[in-house]
């Protein structure tokens, strides 16, 4: 287990898996915290600074600490659809937080 969004963690875990294999062809990118329903005006801080920490600094830590190989990075809304369709109703013109920080990946 790793954590994407601390730095130090990742680089160590890059250094060990270069150390046994000598080097990344390819790299997935596929962590991610669960999106939340919550208009990002009602989101709280912390909790948008750890989406933003995984979700977008972790792909962007993860994939330069690996420098060279072939990167692919997805994401995920599995039954995202109609929680921010339900919020959008409820909170117009505001974006989920989760969506906020996934436009950033694509």
């Amino acid at each position: 287990m790793m954590n994407v969004a601390d730095e130090g963690d990742v680089v160590s875990r890059v250094r060990d898996i270069v150390s046994s294999f000598g080097h990344f062809d390819h790299v997935f990118n596929c962590a991610g915290v669960n999106p939340t329903a919550m208009a990002l005006v009602d989101t709280p801080s912390a909790y948008f600074d750890k989406l933003v920490g995984v979700n977008l600094k972790g792909v962007c830590k993860w994939t330069r600490s690996c420098g060279g190989a072939h990167t692919m990075s997805v994401c995920a809304g599995y039954g995202w659809d109609d929680l921010t369709k339900r919020d959008r109703q409820r909170h117009p013109g505001h974006d989920t937080a989760h969506e906020d920080a996934r436009q950033h990946v694509r």
